[in-house]
């Protein structure tokens, strides 16, 4: 979780059931538990089935004083059948603590330079990318290539939000983050990345625009330096939402290493059934793959939803992978406070529930 993206990416309603709430402490927790089925690797026959629980967090706030915020996020996931094999993954440390961070806010105005908020600590995420895609699927996750190519997470370093107040007529919100490139568990050594994001809104707050650029050293891995930008927009519909973002990569590493473009357009609704959302997607990602997909999401309770994903993968010739449809299924249970408007905790800094 992270006070980094302003803007409103998550629209739950919000859930007045704390596991545990007094003035100052408040806990809460998300369970997600997703299974989905693809066609296996080369050389694989058939498909195989993935169980897992994922983004499953344990949420602690304590208000230390009036602006001034501690926060704990472990996040529990397990893997329990992975390509059709059983396997029960090992929690590690760096990996359970998925954000511990002080979070800060200027009560009126700001600090030098322009600063209203601070993060400082092992950061949820960097402030890159538009990332609306992972809002909305239900099962996003299931493909690692089209999940990092606008997130980067769990980095040690600092968060900044500016007081745009002066200019909320060309820019509403801006946030850098200053961070290690390494991004290996607590290590840190110095700051040799950077991301920033901008934020506009047009017509009423209906058209919302996000350009972001990120920087990364990667000066222990020997390899050139990574650089990323990326442009999206977000329509509201009222009752739905359409949006694109094209994401522009050079040097990029790992998954990445062969793709210099990508860029995500979809839509939601949530009027033409009563009790889900309706959403589809098209994403391409340079010399890896594309894709077309569709899901529901459906709220069987306030706090409990269920949604099905089903899409088609056309995997670059020189991908491990095979073409062909998948199918994902995930349910999630939120408890506690962490999703709801409480001013006096939860948005000091804006729009900072738990993120994925």
């Amino acid at each position: 979780m992270s006070f980094a993206q302003e803007m409103p990416l998550i629209e739950r309603e919000p859930s007045r059931t704390s596991l545990l709430s007094n003035d100052r402490l408040k806990v809460s927790a998300r369970v997600g538990v997703e299974w989905f089925l693809k066609k296996g690797a080369q050389g694989q026959s058939g498909y195989r089935d993935t169980l897992r629980s994922n983004r499953t967090d344990l949420n602690l706030d304590y208000l230390i004083m009036k602006g001034l915020l501690a926060r704990v996020v472990l996040r529990l996931d397990q893997w329990y059948r992975e390509d059709g094999a059983n396997e029960v993954s090992t929690l590690k440390a760096e990996d359970l603590l998925h954000q511990v961070s002080l979070v800060a806010m200027h009560d009126e105005g700001s600090w030098a330079l322009g600063i209203k908020g601070i993060e400082l600590g092992k950061l949820s995420e960097v402030t890159f990318g538009q990332n609306r895609s992972r809002e909305h699927r239900p099962v996003y996750n299931n493909n690692s290539v089209l999940n990092e190519l606008t997130r980067l997470d769990q980095a040690m370093g600092i968060i900044m939000t500016l007081d745009t107040s002066l200019v909320n007529d060309v820019i509403r919100d801006v946030a850098i983050t200053l961070y290690d490139s390494q991004r290996e568990g607590f290590q840190f050594e110095r700051v040799d990345a950077f991301a920033a994001r901008a934020v506009q809104r047009f017509f009423e707050n209906q058209l919302q625009v996000t350009a972001s650029y990120l920087f990364q050293g990667n000066r222990e891995k020997h390899q050139s330096n990574e650089q990323r930008g990326s442009i999206g927009f977000i329509y509201d519909l009222g009752g739905g939402e359409v949006w694109a973002e094209v994401v522009w990569l050079d040097g990029a590493h790992g998954n990445l290493n062969r793709t210099d473009r990508g860029f995500t357009v979809g839509a939601s609704n949530k009027n033409l059934l009563s009790m889900a959302e309706l959403g589809a997607e098209v994403n391409y990602v340079e010399n890896q793959q594309s894709e077309l997909v569709g899901w529901a999401k459906f709220k069987v309770k306030p706090q409990v939803t269920v949604g099905p994903e089903i899409g088609y993968l056309w995997e670059d010739a020189s991908v491990d992978a095979k073409d062909g449809f998948y199918f994902g299924l995930r349910g999630e249970w939120l408890m506690g406070p962490a999703y709801s408007d409480d001013p006096a905790l939860f948005d000091v800094f804006g729009s900072n529930r738990i993120k994925d």
